[in-house]
């Protein structure tokens, strides 16, 4: 990856704590990040004014506001921010509105390893 002089500041948002820690511990294994998780949509509106991502991950299935509700929220205060979608399922439907709504990218949970490193190197290289 290329080295930007600062560390990509991420925010993971899921309602499963495991996965949200699995994603979070893949990303700090890969490259220099600042994270911050969320596990439910008004506490990422809040995590998300203050620390400013430039990458957030959002679980599709969220309880009382879904992921693509989220990210067009967050979308207004955060217009620079790469948005990807988490899903567990595997629905071609799910992928084709998930890039139709905000996100530049859809990942299926459990997110791969290689997907995330080829993920954290194009967002580091387009800033």
């Amino acid at each position: 990856m290329k080295e930007t002089g600062r560390s990509l500041n991420v925010l993971i948002v899921d309602d499963n704590v495991d996965s949200a820690n699995i994603i979070k511990s893949l990303l700090e294994a890969i490259a220099p990040v600042s994270i911050q998780v969320a596990h439910e949509p008004m506490q990422a509106l809040d995590v998300a004014v203050s620390h400013r991502p430039d990458l957030c991950l959002l679980d599709i299935g969220l309880p009382g506001m879904d992921g693509y509700d989220l990210a067009a929220r967050l979308r207004k205060t955060l217009p620079t921010t790469v948005f990807v979608a988490l899903s567990g399922r595997h629905r071609d439907e799910s992928r084709e509105l998930a890039t139709g709504v905000s996100f530049r990218y859809f990942l299926q949970k459990p997110a791969r390893l290689d997907a995330l490193k080829i993920l954290l190197a194009e967002v580091a290289a387009a800033r």
